[in-house]
């Protein structure tokens, strides 16, 4: 699975994020709030959480998980919750999150297995 994301601060402590995925020959794209603060009391660390929702259109009869030919488009709520690190030496920073996900319509169900390690070029 490949992800591109984009993170914009609409005040201090709130950002917008948006994400484009791969997965299944098809691709998800996601928008999410957040909420971010300092963790640990360490500068340059933040922990952020967030919701939002997805729309994602992909191949079910090229994973070995269903039982059918279909193709399917998937509608969504999605949650998010992870750590940055903000290096201050370099415009970059990196992230480590988890993504649980509810399909609500589509293929629906539960999925908590989307997660991801990002690294961010800051403008």
């Amino acid at each position: 699975m490949a992800w591109v994301t984009a993170k914009h601060f609409i005040s201090e402590t709130r950002t917008l994020e948006g994400i484009l995925s791969t997965r299944w020959r098809g691709f998800n794209i996601n928008g999410l709030y957040e909420i971010q603060d300092i963790a640990f009391d360490t500068p340059s660390l933040y922990w952020y959480y967030g919701f939002g929702g997805h729309i994602g259109f992909w191949d079910a009869h090229y994973n070995r998980w269903f039982n059918d030919n279909a193709n399917y488009t998937v509608i969504g709520i999605d949650g998010i919750i992870g750590m940055e690190y903000c290096f201050a030496e370099i415009p970059f920073s990196i992230s480590l999150d988890w993504k649980p996900a509810i399909n609500l319509a589509g293929y629906s169900g539960f999925w908590g297995d989307s997660g991801a390690i990002s690294i961010r070029y800051i403008f």
